[in-house]
Parts: structure tokens; sequence; C-alpha cells
């Protein structure tokens, strides 16, 4: 087996390496799954200390199409193969901005993924069988439940492994179940892992994570959250807003555009992604966006609580025990304050760790790879308050075009919780797009 890794610059693909070829070769070929298939194409995931047991591995059909060098195989035709049983996998399609297709467009694009779960532990090979010619369907379970919420806070749950999120469309849904403010209009108002809150809804709808910085105040636009991809390995559910619109202190549009939101969760693996996908309409320049996470760890935030921040490019432990933080009878903290304030990050991610219950959450944080305009600098920012921790991250951009198409993206992963040294590398798995992980070989053809 000869395989080959792509590195995301550009559709480059670089030759692993005569010694990882040969080793490879050295290991017999698995047995042919079944004769009704021509081809298939070894996908080998290296083993990786990670944060969770299992990982998603997304492949852009690009890489499996260029070793198929033109040749046409059928959608319906493709199976997934580890050990010698067939695993559940999904094809979605994907347009060039970055926007999810609905299903039914039964033709391969470059611009497709295949998605499918791996061990984190353990290397694995698994084999894309592929046929041009008409196979039985296949089917399998789905490992990510979505759930219609009616409870006047949300509109879809989405469940996996433990972790369970609420994803809230326009609001307020209902006003009278709570009395603070909504704050939570496409956002993800409730989550819970392992049956811990990590978000207060029932205290305060501020308390919400990936708070988009669109404003919506004045008329409502943002839409019903709805299921869009529902396969079995990952589940989308998304919203959007027509005509976003920024303005400055004059009154003058500082940025419109027409945004759409992603949120997504892979079956057996604790942690939900988020894309944003910001078609701009107008543009003068200039524009700075602030994203905003506001959780906790339990009922409350407490002084067990640890923040790690990574976004020097080396993880600083933030220990709430160390800081002067004034609290009142139950506890609570009293007022407001800073722990950190980043004006240059160099590695998109933070964690809250209470390493006495052994819970904890990490944020991935970046702009899409190969998406233009890059943003010209990005901060992050956290502090605490009486309910809740804020977290906040800026994305600046300068020379931003009316035609421009910025992409946004965020990983939240629930943690029990592993090294600080683990979260670094998947994060940095995760800025890569899994580059030295993933190797997608060459098409192995059935002997006749």
């Amino acid at each position: 087996m000869s395989y080959y890794v792509v590195r995301r610059t550009g559709q480059l693909i670089v030759f692993l390496g005569l010694a990882f070829v040969l080793a490879q070769q050295a290991k017999a070929a698995e047995k042919w799954w079944n004769a009704q298939w021509e081809m298939r194409i070894p996908i080998a995931v290296s083993a990786s200390s990670g944060i969770t047991p299992n990982r998603p591995v997304v492949i852009s059909w690009a890489d499996v199409a260029a070793r198929l060098g033109g040749e046409d195989v059928r959608l319906g035709s493709l199976r997934l193969v580890r050990d010698g049983k067939s695993m559940p996998f999904q094809l979605d399609h994907r347009d060039s901005t970055g926007r999810f297709l609905p299903p039914g467009d039964l033709r391969l694009a470059p611009t497709d993924e295949l998605v499918f779960t791996a061990p984190s532990d353990r290397r694995t090979v698994s084999y894309l069988y592929l046929s041009r010619s008409p196979v039985p369907p296949v089917a399998f379970a789905s490992g990510v439940s979505v759930t219609p919420i009616r409870d006047g806070q949300a509109h879809q749950r989405l469940s996996t492994a433990g972790l369970s999120i609420d994803v809230q469309g326009p609001g307020p849904l209902d006003p009278a179940t709570v009395s603070a403010a909504n704050h939570g209009r496409a956002s993800v108002v409730g989550m819970t892992w392992k049956g811990l809150t990590l978000t207060g809804q029932s205290s305060n709808w501020s308390v919400v994570m990936n708070s988009p910085p669109f404003p919506t105040a004045e008329g409502d636009c943002w839409r019903t959250v709805k299921l869009l991809v529902d396969g079995p390995v990952r589940k989308v559910v998304t919203t959007g807003c027509a005509g976003s619109t920024v303005k400055n202190a004059d009154g003058s549009v500082a940025l419109a555009a027409d945004v759409t939101r992603y949120f997504s969760m892979f079956s057996g693996v604790p942690l939900y992604d988020v894309e944003d996908v910001v078609e701009c309409t107008a543009a003068q320049g200039e524009w700075t966006g602030i994203y905003a996470d506001r959780l906790i760890l339990g009922h409350r935030p407490q002084l067990d609580d640890v923040l790690i921040d990574g976004s020097s490019g080396t993880p600083v432990r933030v220990a709430l025990t160390d800081k002067s933080i004034p609290q009142i009878a139950d506890g609570r903290f009293d007022g407001s304050g800073g722990l950190v304030q980043s004006k240059e990050v160099v590695d998109g991610w933070y964690a809250w760790l209470n390493e006495k219950d052994k819970l904890g959450v990490a944020v991935f944080y970046g702009a899409k790879q190969g998406g233009k305009p890059r943003p010209e600098q990005m901060q992050y920012g956290s502090g605490w308050a009486m309910w809740h921790f804020d977290n906040w991250v800026t994305f600046a951009y300068t020379g931003l075009q009316s035609s421009a198409t910025l992409r946004h993206r965020f990983r939240v992963a629930a943690l029990e919780p592993p090294s600080v040294e683990s979260i670094a590398a998947e994060y940095r798995l995760w800025e890569n797009d899994m580059e030295g992980l993933v190797a997608v070989g060459v098409v192995e053809r059935r002997a006749k």
C-alpha cells in the first residue's frame, strides 16, 4: 500500500516518504471484503493522544478524486470497511463557500466531504470501496439524536456520548420564562455533560455559548433552527440571518452580510463544531467581530475552577485560588473582573477545568483554513462574573470588500479532564485539518 497525505496549502499532495511507504507495503494487505466492488482506497488514521476516545475524520472528496484520476464511480457504491466490517460513514455535500447543501445530489464534487470516526489511541486502516456499477443501498443507525424542543428556550437538541446542546435561532421564544434579556439568538443556550450543567439557562439567558457578533435586535431575522444534514455519523442543524447590519457610531454601515451558522455533532464523540459563513454585501474596509462564550462548570463559578489559556502558544494556567475574587454569602462571586487579555493570538484555544469534579470544556477557535480574506488580528479575553465565566474571541479585518466571504469556526469539547499537553496537541490537529494524521492511499483493484 502506498499512502499520501494532503497538506492544506492549496491542494498540494505530498508524498509521505519512502520509509513510511515501505513499512506499509511490508504489511499483508487486508482480504478483499466483497467481490461486487472492483476498487478500494486505503485510508490510514494514525494514533494520537486525544481529548476524546474517538475523533471525527473529515476528508475532502478532492483528496479521494485525486487518487481516482477522473474515474467515474457511483455515490451509492461507497462503503467504508475496517477490520473486515462495514463501518458507518457519510458523504456530505458542500459548495465552494463552505455552505452545506441539502442531500439528494448523486454527483460527487471536490468540495464534498467523507465523514467517519476513528479511535484516538490506536492506528487504523479503513478501506473505501468504490464501484462503477450499481450495488444494493446501505443504511446505518444514527449515533447522534436530534430532538425538537418546545420548552420556550431553544429549537433543537443534539446529543451523543453524554454531551447535549440546545440550539436557538430567533428569540425570545418565550419572554415569560425568564426575567433576563435574551442574548441567545443563534447560539447554544443549553449544554450538559454527563448530567452536569455547563450553561445556566435557568438562571440567566445570557449564559450561552458561541454568541455571534451579528446584531438582530431590530426585527429578529434569525431563522428557526432546522436539521439540514441527517447522516449516521454527523448531524448538522442550521440557522441564518439575511441582511444582518453592523453600524458605526455615526450610523454608517460598517458591515452588511448574509450569515449562515452550522452546528454539528459526530456520533460517539463528546464535542460539537460551529461554522459561520459570512457573505458580505456591504463593507467599509475595517470590521471587528466579537464572539462570546459564557459558561459555568456545574451550578455556578467556583474557586476550584482553572482557566488554561493557550493563546500565546505556550499554555498558561490561571488558577482562581490565586486571584482575590470577592464572594458573597452563598458562595457566588461578587461583581465581575478580568483574568486574561491576549492581544495577539498564536494558538486559538482555551479550556476551563474543575480538577476537583474532574470536569472541563475546551474551546478551539479560528478562521477556516483556505478562507479569504484572513483576519488581520485575533484576540482572546476572559473574565469572571457572578453567574458565569466570560470568554470572548475577536476577529479584526482590514481592507474588507463587499464581495468577501468570511469563514469562522469553533470546536467545543467536553473533558474529563485530560492533560494540558493533549488539549494543545488536539488543537493543532484541528487547526491544520488533521495534517499528518490522515493518509489517503492509492487505488487498489480487485484481482480478476
